[in-house]
């Protein structure tokens, strides 16, 4: 059915009013509404990654990793390349104000003498040898201008040394390896204490639950009591005692409600996330089981547990280490090679200037034993065979006390599945306890204390069964995590 002409002029007229009123009311429900209501919901798979991306204990494996990492190749290239260094040198002087001294030759002769007779005659002219004397004198050199430039490349690789190169870089890639295993257990550990603390979350959710439910029970019961206290077929005392009841209940709300905020703040803290930000997680409880039986769990735990195999690795390094440490017995040989040119210029003050160049290549084999070093390498022998004997005590035991952990955690599972399947029928058994007291109460042929024991004990029975469930999902999360398929 179309819509008349004043109809769409009226339409088209209040469209801005109506979207602005309706924007407006959208803006006062997101804010009346509680935040918790859109905060996002964060399941056990979404606090592990979480948790592995930003607890400390990770980030620093992760470090550790790296590290080794580059210590393999390091000490690859310390075996397979050699060591190459370059040096460039230029350099100017000017040389001023020199002074020194000097003989200058000087020559010099007579005056002419003449010859005379007795009567004052001339007889002949007398011309005296020259004399020839040097005269010492300071003398200014001019100023000289000196310049020269050296570039030198040399290169030298070890060519035996007792195969310690080697050695040391397998240990560090046994080490590498470790610290991968050590990266592992880092998260499977993070996982563990993630689940821990996400089953008692879940936990204390569920004990809310029965605790808002007995208050609400308890409540009508005082509202029954008190109704026929007023026809008076109850007496004041029973109407008393179940207003000590129902607080006592009131009094184990309160205590389930703060559990269940402490418990949320721990899952926060563990899972990396800021504790006084709104989050929410996901209530449903998750049924965990582990089917096999404990020779399984033994073969996969010390075949898998990352503890296991780190101490297998580090073992390795020590083995590598010793030796890395009886090569220093043997000599060594180290060849090298070295390219030199050099370049200059000075001023002198005979010739205008002197210019110089050159180069010139050296190459050789060094070979090099180190007789005695006032025992030096029999010291680093000792520390290292103690080293090794010290991996080797902690492989075995890592090795031991996996297995004793697995076979505890495993009878543990099969206590706690077990207590769950008994705590299922002592919940029916005790709700089935609490409608025949009601009953009995309600035509009178019981006592409120009868009714009382009966609220009390299907409580206890149900708080029991919560606690069971997460002892067995508990016992499972550190099973998995002795056996090393934590995820």
């Amino acid at each position: 059915m179309s819509l008349g002409k004043s109809s769409r002029k009226f339409l088209a007229k209040h469209k801005t009013k109506y979207l602005t009123k309706y924007i407006f009311g959208a803006a006062i429900f997101a804010l009346c509404v509680p935040s918790s209501v859109f905060a996002e919901k964060y399941t056990l798979e979404d606090c592990i990654k979480l948790a592995k991306e930003n607890r400390s204990s990770v980030v620093r494996a992760r470090g550790d990793k790296r590290n080794a990492d580059a210590l393999v190749r390091q000490r690859l290239s310390q075996l397979i390349l050699p060591n190459v260094s370059a040096t460039y040198r230029n350099s100017k002087s000017k040389a001023t104000d020199q002074k020194t001294e000097d003989f200058r030759t000087v020559s010099f002769t007579q005056d002419t003498a003449l010859l005379l007779d007795i009567n004052g005659d001339t007889i002949g002219v007398v011309n005296p040898p020259t004399n020839i004397v040097q005269v010492k004198e300071d003398v200014t050199l001019p100023d000289q201008d000196r310049s020269s430039s050296f570039f030198d490349v040399s290169a030298n690789l070890t060519l035996f040394d007792g195969f310690s190169n080697i050695h040391n870089w397998k240990s560090a890639k046994a080490r590498s390896k470790a610290q991968d295993h050590e990266l592992d257990l880092a998260e499977q550990s993070i996982v563990l204490d993630v689940k821990i603390n996400f089953f008692a979350y879940l936990a204390t959710i569920q004990n809310l639950q029965v605790q808002e439910e007995t208050v609400k029970r308890s409540q009508e019961q005082l509202n029954l009591v008190q109704s026929r206290y007023d026809v008076g077929s109850a007496s004041l005392s029973d109407v008393l005692k179940q207003k000590v009841q129902f607080g006592n209940d009131n009094l184990s709300l309160l205590e389930a409600r703060n559990a269940e905020a402490t418990t949320k703040a721990d899952l926060a803290f563990v899972t990396g996330i800021d504790v006084t930000e709104d989050m929410e997680f996901d209530s449903n409880y998750p049924e965990v089981s582990f089917d096999g039986d404990l020779q399984s769990a033994l073969l996969t735990g010390l075949n898998n547990h990352p503890g296991l195999l780190s101490s297998r690795k580090f073992e390795s390094a020590a083995r590598y280490d010793l030796k890395s440490a009886y090569g220093d017995y043997l000599p060594s040989v180290t060849g090298f090679v070295s390219r030199t040119w050099s370049d200059g210029s000075r001023a002198d003050f005979i010739a205008e200037s002197i210019d110089f160049s050159s180069t010139s290549t050296t190459w050789g084999v060094n070979v090099s034993w180190n007789i005695f070093d006032k025992l030096i390498r029999e010291r680093n022998v000792v520390n290292n065979r103690v080293s090794l004997n010290n991996a080797r005590a902690d492989r075995y035991e890592s090795n031991n006390r996996v297995a004793r952990d697995i076979k505890k955690d495993y009878l543990d599972l099969q206590t706690a599945i077990e207590q769950v399947s008994v705590s299922e029928e002592n919940v029916k058994s005790a709700q089935e306890d609490m409608n025949l007291a009601q009953e009995k109460y309600n035509l009178g042929s019981a006592s409120i204390l009868e009714l009382l024991d009966a609220q009390v004990s299907l409580k206890d029975a149900q708080v029991t069964l919560i606690r069971n469930k997460f002892s067995q999902n508990l016992a499972v999360a550190r099973l998995q995590f002795k056996m090393g398929v934590s995820q």
